[in-house]
């Protein structure tokens, strides 16, 4: 990877980058220019998109001035706020196929980012979908009441893993009990910590396997 004059190869912060552009679709153009298939932005881009990095770059300083915030969710704001900026510093990348050369603004590879964690995202999905049986699965969502959600900002490993383990328990016991199913179940269980409206609503969604596993024999 070829690198800014005026930065490191992986900012400041020395994270890690994405990985080279993808080859252009032609290989044809005029000596000089840019070849078909690039659109002189990495990543094909024709337009800009709003992202949340522009949310709290544009309004991160001011909503940090006029709350309390700890001091680990304001390096937050900061860091995802900067990235893919000049903030980070920068890096050239090459086509494999046709060695042009662009460049790109770092990203800042935090966990918390949306845009850096879409791949990570997709290859956690494709993972999931290939553990899937030919099925119907059953959608279960258990909420904890409202009345707990300070308890849960302030407590979030001990609260969260209470979560889990009441609903991972409730379940398997209740579909081993013959009154309900009498088997053994496969389940799969994602924690949300909020809502649509961006407010604080802790609540974990499970998906469970319509089909019985292995069947215990009742009494």
């Amino acid at each position: 990877m070829l690198t800014d004059g005026n930065h490191k190869p992986d900012g400041p912060f020395g994270f890690k980058q994405h990985a080279q552009i993808p080859p252009c679709s032609a290989t044809q153009h005029k000596p000089g220019g840019k070849p078909a298939g690039h659109t002189g932005r990495i990543g094909g881009a024709m337009q800009k998109q709003i992202t949340f990095g522009d949310i709290l770059h544009e309004h991160g300083g001011r909503y940090i001035s006029q709350n309390r915030v700890p001091e680990q969710q304001r390096s937050l704001i900061h860091l995802l706020s900067a990235c893919r900026t000049a903030g980070l510093g920068s890096h050239f990348e090459q086509c494999d196929h046709c060695n042009y050369v662009g460049k790109a603004n770092n990203s800042c590879r935090n966990r918390h980012c949306p845009a850096c964690q879409q791949k990570e995202k997709m290859e956690w999905l494709g993972k999931r979908m290939k553990e899937l049986l030919p099925v119907g699965y059953y959608h279960l969502v258990f909420t904890l009441p409202h009345e707990l959600n300070a308890l849960c900002l302030q407590n979030k490993k001990m609260m969260y893993g209470l979560l889990f383990k009441a609903v991972s328990q409730t379940l398997l016991e209740l579909t081993l009990d013959v009154r309900h199913l009498g088997a053994d179940i496969g389940l799969v269980c994602v924690l949300h910590s909020w809502g649509q409206n961006m407010k604080e609503h802790p609540c974990l969604k499970a998906g469970r396997r319509t089909c019985i596993a292995s069947c215990r024999q009742g009494a």
